[in-house]
This record gives structure tokens, C-alpha cells and sequence, in this order.
């Protein structure tokens, strides 16, 4: 059996495994907890995979374009969707919704398809999913 150290970041005492960094901190009652976070690859990863998922398909009808981002979400929040990575989770929501407001005005050779206002509009017919929190392990 290895020692967790001896796997670990020495400067920091962090492990990755499965796509988290582990690590040990304080709960807010005092105790020593691991806390889990995704891991800065895997991050990179699935953000570039957004990109590329909604940079593919903006050519394809708006309903289209939903259900494929709305299913990469809801799949990405069965993995990640653990207690301390609701940043995480946050932001790739956030991401999701910038990088389709800006294919979508990248297509068709007009200038702009869509303003802010008029994409907050759209967000109202196409809910995504809200970052939520699976595991509480």
C-alpha cells in the first residue's frame, strides 16, 4: 500500500484522481476534511470540448444546437456534480452561454444575429440546466 504523501504534490499535499484534486482542509467547525475539486486539466478539457460541441453544430437549428448542450451539461453534472465543485459547475454554465451567444453570431454571414437582450429572450425558451449538487460524499 502506498503512502498518500508519497503520491502527492509534496508543496501543497494534493493528489488528482479521476479527473479531482484531492485535498486536506479545515471544515468550518475545525475538523480535518479532504476536500474534492476538478481537476485544472480535465477543466481545460471540458471547456474546450463546449467550445468545439457548440462551434460544430451552430449551423444546425436552434432546437438542435439546445438539446446537444443541454445533454453535455446534464452529463458533465452527473460526474462533477460533487460537494466543493459547484464553482466549477457555475462557471461552465456561464461558459456554455457565452460561447453559444457567440457562434450564434458567427454564422450566416450577417453581422450580429443577436444582441444581449435579444439572447436573454432566446434563454427564456431554452432554459439550460441550473448547476446543482449530486454527491455529497
Amino acid at each position: 500500500m502506498q503512502n498518500f504523501a508519497a503520491n502527492s504534490k509534496e508543496e501543497n499535499n494534493t493528489i488528482d484522481y479521476l479527473g479531482f484534486t484531492h485535498y486536506w482542509t479545515k471544515s468550518r467547525l475545525g475538523s480535518n476534511v479532504i476536500k474534492r475539486n476538478t481537476r485544472n486539466k480535465a477543466k481545460i478539457r471540458i471547456l474546450k470540448e463546449f467550445y468545439l460541441l457548440i462551434k460544430s453544430n451552430r449551423h444546425l437549428k436552434l432546437k438542435v444546437q439546445f438539446e446537444a448542450i443541454y445533454r453535455k451539461l446534464e452529463g458533465t453534472f452527473g460526474y462533477y456534480a460533487i460537494r466543493g465543485n459547484f464553482h466549477f459547475l457555475s462557471t461552465l454554465v456561464y461558459k456554455a452561454r457565452l460561447f453559444w451567444f457567440r457562434m450564434l453570431n458567427h454564422r450566416g454571414g450577417r453581422k450580429r444575429s443577436y444582441t444581449k437582450n435579444s439572447f436573454k429572450d432566446l434563454m427564456r425558451i431554452f432554459v439550460l440546466p441550473k448547476p446543482r449538487i449530486l454527491y455529497k460524499f
